[in-house]
């Protein structure tokens, strides 16, 4: 609860798995209930954002961002 622009960024990612999520997984993870993900992923900073294929991550984002950078980059990875 503490973290402001994951609160921010929880509507939009919601949006955008109602929008995208036929054809993409959208996850959120508590990273204070799951600290072991976090370390195993080496998490820093909040949030974070991970687009996963085939099993590998290919992007990995640090920090708040817009609904329309996020448009762009779970298009990059529907298309």
């Amino acid at each position: 609860d503490w973290c402001a622009p994951c609160k921010q960024l929880s509507p939009i990612i919601e949006e955008l798995a109602g929008t995208y999520g036929d054809r993409m997984v959208f996850a959120k993870v508590d990273t204070n209930a799951n600290t072991r993900v976090a370390a195993e992923q080496g998490i820093m900073s909040l949030p974070t954002i991970q687009v996963w294929q085939g099993g590998q991550l290919v992007k990995s984002l640090q920090g708040g961002k817009t609904k329309k950078a996020l448009v762009k980059i779970v298009e990059e990875f529907v298309a």
